[in-house]
């Protein structure tokens, strides 16, 4: 086992730091750490125009958007994470309510409430039963708080039904706002609130382009939710904030229906050989517990033992995650491999 420090980035996909880490050349690494759709959308040939003229949304970028999410009234973004950074300043022009998070979820949300100042309580995300409980539990006790859902959860897996999100948003007191982040969703689109012909008007709802698409590197996001709230965020992103290459590839991406149904039946197989070479894992290390979706699954165990199955699978160069739950247990996230990929599985075995 290598002596070195262990290895803990902030966020997964930081190939040039492990690799410099672990001496292990870029190109010899099996990135399995930011759960993402490990075929992406094949991308078209671009016109000179989106790279020279400045990127106002397109006629066609805006109907492509509508097609696939169903709502005509949206802002795009440089990712989800722009928007993440900037709702809680937005919320707290209303009023400075304290928020209600996930115990285990994208770190991301928890750190840009705690600089907004934000009095921070804690649902449990293990189990969908558990979330569901904690959450009715909480609202009960205090109505007048934001609540923040992942759903599906990353890296726990937990879902929440459209009902019982729907409650909730029915129970929050004024200016109290319910934020579903979406961003594992587009392999279930049924279970998105999207699918609602109306969202009612504290509900907030964030979509990423990247995981679905395998495009992160685009850099692109949305937010769907009731004018007023999007016209305050409109003014924090500013001019040009979806650049032209970005908007003429993912007009192609949204609309290409046929494109969408492979990879939804592509991503449940990735998930399902995934899991079966994993089992070995599983039952060496004794696992506590297992959290399986269509983008990833985690495995639950002893805070050191995570570590040394990370740095296992590094020093083989296989990139992976590990979360960190509270002092003693930890999440190792294994994003789905490629099953088309003969390489890929090799590494992994």
């Amino acid at each position: 086992m290598s002596t070195k420090k262990i290895f803990a980035p902030l966020h997964g996909g930081d190939i040039d730091q492990a690799a410099k880490h672990f001496s292990i050349p870029v190109g010899q690494w099996l990135d399995l750490s930011t759960g993402m759709n490990s075929k992406p959308y094949p991308i078209p040939k671009l016109p000179p125009s989106v790279f020279q003229n400045l990127p106002y949304l397109t006629a066609e970028f805006k109907n492509s958007v509508h097609s696939y999410y169903g709502r005509a009234d949206f802002l795009a973004s440089s990712g989800s994470q722009q928007i993440i950074q900037t709702l809680p300043v937005i919320l707290n022009k209303h009023e400075k309510l304290p928020v209600l998070l996930p115990d285990v979820g994208y770190k991301e949300h928890q750190q840009q409430w705690q600089r907004a100042g934000q009095a921070i309580n804690f649902y449990s995300a293990f189990s969908s039963e558990q979330l569901v409980a904690d959450i009715y539990k909480k609202l009960q006790h205090n109505a007048a708080q934001h609540v923040v859902i992942i759903n599906p959860n990353n890296p726990t897996g937990s879902k929440v039904g459209i009902n019982t999100l729907l409650r909730w948003s029915s129970l929050l007191q004024e200016n109290a706002y319910l934020i579903v982040d979406e961003a594992f969703i587009d392999n279930t689109p049924s279970q998105s609130l999207l699918s609602l012909e109306t969202l009612p008007n504290n509900i907030i709802v964030l979509r990423s382009f990247g995981k679905f698409f395998g495009l992160a590197g685009l850099r692109l996001g949305f937010v769907f939710a009731n004018r007023i709230i999007l016209s305050e965020l409109e003014k924090v992103v500013g001019l040009w904030a979806v650049n032209g290459p970005a908007q003429c590839i993912a007009a192609k991406a949204l609309q290409d229906t046929d494109w969408h149904e492979k990879a939804i039946l592509k991503l449940q197989k990735d998930a399902v050989i995934t899991e079966n070479i994993l089992e070995p894992l599983w039952k060496n290390f004794e696992l506590q517990e297992r959290y399986n979706t269509d983008f990833f699954i985690s495995f639950l165990l002893p805070k050191k033992q995570a570590e040394q199955c990370f740095s296992m699978l590094a020093l083989q160069g296989v990139l992976t995650r590990v979360i960190h739950c509270n002092d003693h247990s930890s999440l190792l996230r294994v994003a789905c491999i490629n099953s088309e990929s003969s390489a890929d599985i090799g590494m992994l075995k």
